[in-house]
């Protein structure tokens, strides 16, 4: 098949390098190499690769079918070229081959390569040894070629190129390719995130997301609205089509990671037994280090799903006799507390679909688990179809209540939110009443309702008045920071209320003029052992402080960016419109007003899907400041 495509997308920004290199050894006549996996780019890069070259390219893609027919790429090749015979034997397709190269350059993308038979390989590998052929080979692995493709790896003028996972960056050359316009950063890192930087899976989950009106354009940027749950039908597609091509132990393996989730690597053993080097060999899966001894080099691995292959994904291509078999198997394999938090949560909620009754305790576990990793679509799917006949214990009732309410007020949905709430108010704990004060005055804009709500009592406990002095704070009011300091330090308040207070001492110390030493007041927490244990939930309150921080200390130093190194905000699940406004301030503080009206509009895109924090107003307004300045 001749190849090139008509038009072929921009050259990604990590690759472009590699492109160089690859032109240059493709002209002097050097074989080229690319490897990747499944989905990487390998053929667009490839095409890239020969689309300015001097002569005439074929393309021919191996399949694993022919890969023990004699001379089967050899014959799809001969048969293009433009000779006079027909039926050659292989002598023949070998000498026309030869005579036809000496007269002029021949270019031969061989795809996918490790499907190449062994005969036509050989031919292949000499030609492009005696200069007849300029050979470029795509393989997921230089280690499944045959041996004369190996070989000629080996020699000394072989280049190899080695694709890894997109970064953002290629990322948004993929997308505004395909869009044709500015796409939201916001949207850039979720797409990305969920087809783990697979250039293929992110393609197909874009145009899903699209087909389900979740992916639209919102002012001058294409947005996600991302509450999207990844369940179209050509992703699932793609995914089913990849396991198919598996030896069913391998299929099957993959299916019960996507049940379970990231796995220590001994729990991988147990419930994968001797198909787990297989796994790890397709590079469907990989292992990842979940910490390290730097001094012993003592470290804690697991297995987790790679090449693309996310767990949604993957769950949406089972039917329910097959999750339900697989939920058996991985719960025979090992008892409920030996899993990670997570994995229990992912569990149960595997089982709620399938409508298996879970004990009232259990439930209780994995919402409060869930909630504190900020996994705010989860607590609402855990909480969908709430027995509250099972809960003997009404105030474990309300915790769960009051966590589902939260959930909802992060995703979106504060009406909602406080209609869970309403009914419990006059007789509810003070935490329900905080929730539902926070509710009020943050998702429904009535500082008036939050007052009334969480006006404490003399006999109310302490976590209601540091929740009382945490909102006025937050509504701009003059407040005693020694008192808001000694809530911080005090021990019978839930930590994620601690580090609010804190995060707000820190503002209070910023406006009071001392940034500096709030900044080193914050570094300190963060450098330290405890920040690492605690909870996204708590680390998420602290980071609140960090715009006003920025602002006050005139932009990013050098120390700040260290600091800012030390924080995962991936695992932080943080509101984007809100970093993405944190962000613009920065940048409007810096006087780089273009960068700054270009966040705030990505916010305010952001926010026509989603405002729990009412930052509409607030964006549009600095976005017009900042298009004042431009």
């Amino acid at each position: 098949m001749n190849a090139s495509p008509r038009a072929l997308p921009q050259k990604l920004p990590s690759r472009q390098h590699a492109y160089q290199e690859a032109h240059a050894s493709v002209l002097q006549g050097a074989p080229v190499f690319i490897v990747g996996q499944f989905g990487s780019g390998r053929t667009t890069f490839a095409h890239q690769t020969l689309s300015n070259h001097p002569g005439k390219s074929y393309w021919i893609t191996a399949a694993k079918a022919l890969q023990e027919v004699p001379f089967a790429l050899l014959s799809t090749l001969t048969a293009q070229l433009p000779t006079q015979t027909s039926n050659f034997t292989p002598a023949e397709m070998i000498s026309e081959l030869v005579q036809y190269t000496a007269n002029q350059g021949l270019y031969l993308f061989l795809d996918q390569a490790e499907h190449a038979d062994e005969q036509s390989a050989a031919v292949f590998s000499q030609l492009s040894l005696t200069g007849n052929i300029h050979l470029v080979v795509a393989t997921s692995a230089i280690k499944h070629l045959p041996q004369s493709l190996k070989d000629l790896r080996t020699s000394a003028r072989a280049t190899r190129i080695e694709l890894t996972r997109l970064t953002f960056a290629d990322a948004e050359v993929i997308l505004e390719d395909v869009f044709g316009g500015q796409v939201n950063s916001s949207t850039i890192g979720t797409l990305l995130e969920l087809s783990d930087g697979n250039a293929l899976h992110l393609h197909e989950l874009t145009l899903d997301a699209q087909k389900a009106k979740v992916l639209t354009k919102q002012g001058c940027y294409w947005t996600l609205d991302r509450s999207w749950n990844p369940q179209g039908p050509r992703i699932s597609d793609l995914i089913a089509s990849r396991l198919h091509a598996q030896p069913p132990s391998i299929r099957e393996a993959i299916e019960l990671l996507a049940v379970t989730g990231r796995l220590k690597y001994p729990f991988a053993q147990q419930l994968l037994g001797s198909t787990l080097p297989q796994v790890l060999e397709s590079r469907l899966a990989k292992l990842v280090t979940l910490w390290q001894d730097e001094t012993t080099g003592e470290r804690e691995l697991a297995v987790v799903l790679s090449s693309g292959l996310a767990p949604q994904t993957v769950l949406n291509t089972l039917t329910q006799a097959q999750l339900r078999d697989y939920l058996r198997r991985a719960s025979d394999t090992f008892p409920r507390d030996v899993l990670t938090s997570n994995s229990r949560a992912w569990f149960t909620r595997h089982r709620l679909m399938l409508g298996i009754a879970i004990p009232a305790q259990e439930l209780f576990d994995d919402v409060v688990t869930s909630a504190q990793a900020r996994r705010f679509a989860q607590v609402v799917a855990l909480t969908d179809a709430l027995d509250r006949e099972s809960f003997t214990d009404q105030g474990m009732l309300e915790h769960v209540l009051v966590l589902r309410a939260d959930a909802l007020y992060e995703l979106g949905k504060p009406e909602v939110a406080l209609s869970v709430l309403q009914p419990m108010l006059q007789t509810g704990s003070a935490q329900l009443r905080g929730v539902a004060a926070k509710i009020a005055f943050a998702g429904l804009g009535r500082p008036d309702l939050a007052t009334q709500i969480i006006d404490s009592e003399p006999n109310d406990p302490v976590e209601s008045h540091a929740y009382r002095l945490l909102l006025l704070s937050r509504a701009q009011q003059v407040v005693d920071t020694v008192k808001l300091r000694e809530y911080a330090a005090d021990q019978s308040i839930s930590p994620e209320l601690r580090a609010a207070c804190l995060a707000h001492v820190l503002i209070e110390d910023c406006y009071a003029g001392r940034p500096v030493s709030a900044f080193e007041e914050l570094a300190g927490h963060i450098a330290d052992k405890s920040w690492s244990l605690a909870t996204p939930a708590t680390q998420a309150e602290l980071f609140f402080a960090l715009p006003v921080l920025s602002s006050s200390l005139g932009g990013v130093s050098p120390e700040f960016g260290a600091l800012l190194a030390g924080i995962d905000f991936a695992e932080l699940a943080i509101n984007h419109a809100n970093y993405l406004t944190a962000h613009g301030l920065e940048l409007l503080e810096q006087g780089v007003a273009l960068g700054a009206l270009e966040a705030f509009e990505q916010a305010l895109a952001l926010a026509s899907y989603s405002d729990p924090y009412l930052l509409t107003g607030f964006a549009a307004s600095f976005a017009a400041c900042a298009a004042v300045l431009v």
